[in-house]
């Protein structure tokens, strides 16, 4: 095989990792509550099932349990990894009830690095999960409920965002609404990608829109929302599952 050609096939295989899929990049968020649904049913698989209706590249997953006792020792993010064939990364914030809880990333391809950022949480520690790519960063987290250390959790974001020269797709659960001030203060370097009027929480009849998908604004040119929904589904867990379909350059 000549070396031209050799070039140009790994050119096409760099490009379509962001291209996950002929159809567009997919990303998804979710907060799946342990594992468990609006039923008091503990069930990965059913979760698995609603994330692969949509063939996400990459899934921010919020509330995960690790060998708990409330989820009978189980590797929750495994085993979902496992029902989807993806790549999981976990990121513990606390010790639970005999195993770990935390915050995680589902993936297609296995990040060439994985990072863990503390952020502030006065009533549970928290985090944000930066998944990096050769081309672009994926991050996830699961903000306070405590405004104050939300904003103080958007600043050191913002800082985290400076060492990444290439897209950054941040995802999660931030406990904020849209005419929050912190909500605002994120504006500042990122596009909101989900929409800030689609309601999130609680699953049975949402309110709240607290789930996001947002996009580094300093790469705006680099792709378009395509397609947006909050996947209708009352019973898996007590959140929504929002997605986001991009065309990227």
């Amino acid at each position: 095989m000549g070396k031209s050609l050799c070039v140009c096939i790994l050119l096409l295989s760099v490009c379509n990792l962001l291209a996950a899929e002929p159809e567009g990049f997919r990303l998804m968020t979710y907060n799946i509550h342990h594992a468990e649904g609006m039923d008091g049913r503990l069930d990965c698989e059913r979760i698995a099932r609603v994330l692969l209706s949509k063939s996400p590249y990459c899934v921010a997953v919020q509330e995960i349990d690790s060998a708990t006792a409330r989820v009978e020792g189980l590797d929750i993010l495994q085993k979902i990894a496992g029902n989807m064939k993806m790549f999981p990364v976990f990121s513990a914030t606390m010790p639970y009830l005999g195993g770990k809880y935390g915050i995680g990333l589902l993936c297609k391809e296995k990040p060439i690095a994985v990072h863990h950022v503390p952020l502030p949480g006065r009533e549970e520690v928290r985090m944000l999960l930066i998944a990096e790519f050769e081309r672009f960063c994926i991050g996830c987290t699961h903000f306070s409920l405590t405004q104050e250390d939300r904003k103080l959790s958007v600043e050191r974001i913002r800082g985290s965002l400076k060492i990444f020269q290439k897209p950054f797709f941040l995802m999660g659960d931030m406990n904020m609404q849209p005419d929050d001030s912190e909500a605002d203060l994120l504006s500042r370097d990122f596009i909101c990608l989900s929409g800030l009027d689609v309601k999130t929480f609680p699953a049975d009849s949402p309110t709240d829109c607290i789930d996001y998908i947002w996009g580094d604004k300093k790469y705006k040119d680099k792709y378009n929302v395509l397609e947006t929904e909050v996947v209708i589904d009352t019973v898996v867990s007590d959140h929504r599952p929002v997605y986001v379909r991009l065309s990227v350059e």
